[in-house]
């Protein structure tokens, strides 16, 4: 707290933010559970500014995937890929030139033995280029 001699008037002010090691404490501890939540959905892909959580649930029976869930990303020139577990696959003719996986061990089959078609993912994919 201050003291101001304005004339005739003392104005007493307040510091605008307590400094106190209570302070500090609380502060931090509320604070940590918002940064783990934020560390939490970028260590699993699903805050992206370049992409989309795509799961299973959503797809249903048109879902390609032997996997249930992972983040779709338009890269550049169409480029559509399927990232997850930290492995980033391809999903279309243009993503299989890169340095991205096969998405082959991670494709689906139909009760007939024919893999699924990817056109579905690769559809939703394509709508985030625009």
């Amino acid at each position: 707290m201050q003291t101001i001699d304005a004339g005739q008037r003392r104005l007493e002010t307040r510091d605008a933010a307590p400094r106190g090691r209570g302070f500090r404490i609380l502060l931090g501890l509320l604070t940590l559970p918002a940064l783990l939540a934020l560390g939490l959905l970028v260590a699993d892909g699903s805050f992206s500014d370049s992409g989309q959580r795509v799961t299973e649930q959503e797809l249903g029976d048109d879902w390609p995937l032997t996997v249930s869930k992972g983040i779709l990303r338009c890269e550049t020139k169409r480029v559509i890929t399927f990232q997850h577990d930290g492995t980033t696959y391809s999903l279309n003719g243009t993503a299989e030139h890169g340095a991205n996986s096969d998405v082959a061990p991670i494709r689906a089959q139909e009760p007939s033995g024919a893999k699924k078609d990817l056109a579905p993912l690769v559809e939703r994919g394509v709508r985030l280029c625009d």
